[in-house]
This record gives structure tokens, sequence and C-alpha cells, in this order.
């Protein structure tokens, strides 16, 4: 999903000079990087972190956003996008502590959490 909001986000910077094929290609490379990254072992922790650490700071601006703009949200839809992104803080809080075996499973975790969080947040836009 976090693909998808950079696809997004380089869409709208591309849509006014028109060029599909270039959109197309940063797509393709903002895919590569989140499956890198999402493949990264322990011994890449602080890599992967540092790459999870941008992500965060740009879903919880994310966050900001849409919170500022959800007045119109069910309490319901409330409740599971706050439960969703106390996931993904948990998650990440995660990744930071484990180490070896314990780490590639925080890592699957964050990233399992992250996703559903956007998919949730994007089914309230």
């Amino acid at each position: 999903m976090a693909r998808i909001a950079l696809v997004l986000a380089l869409g709208l910077a591309f849509a006014a000079c028109g060029d599909s094929e270039k959109l197309d290609q940063l797509g393709e490379k903002a895919a590569a990087t989140w499956k890198a990254a999402a493949e990264f072992t322990a011994e890449q922790k602080d890599k992967a972190l540092a790459f999870f650490g941008k992500r965060m700071t740009e879903l919880e601006g994310q966050w900001q956003k849409a919170k500022e703009k959800g007045s119109g949200w069910s309490a319901d839809a409330k409740q599971a996008l706050e439960g969703k992104w106390a996931d993904v803080q948990a998650a990440y809080a995660k990744t930071k502590e484990a180490t070896g075996d314990a780490w590639v499973k925080a890592r699957d975790g964050f990233k399992a959490a992250y996703d559903a969080f956007k998919a949730e947040l994007a089914k309230n836009k």
C-alpha cells in the first residue's frame, strides 16, 4: 500500500507533464524499493529501520491530514482507523527492539500492519 501512496503522489507530480512512461518507471521503482525493504535481513536492520522510519513519518502526516478532514467518519470507521494506527505504531516499535529471527517476524508484522492501515485509510477518504 505504501507503494500505491507513493505512486499516487508521483502521479500528481507528473500529471501536469503528461509523461506516463516516466510515471510507470517511477511506480515500478517505488514498488521495487518497498519490496526490497520488506526483505531486509536482521543484519540489514539499521538500513531497514531508516526506510521504515521515513515511511512512518509520511504515514503519520497522512493520518493527521485525514483526521483533520475526517469529521464525517462514522464512529466505527474512526475506531477502526485508530486501532489500525495503534497496530502500526506497536509493530514499528517491535522492529526497533527485535533481533535475529524475531526481527524478521517483526519486519513482516510491521509491513502487514502498515498495509492494513493504509487500506483502511483509503476506504475512509
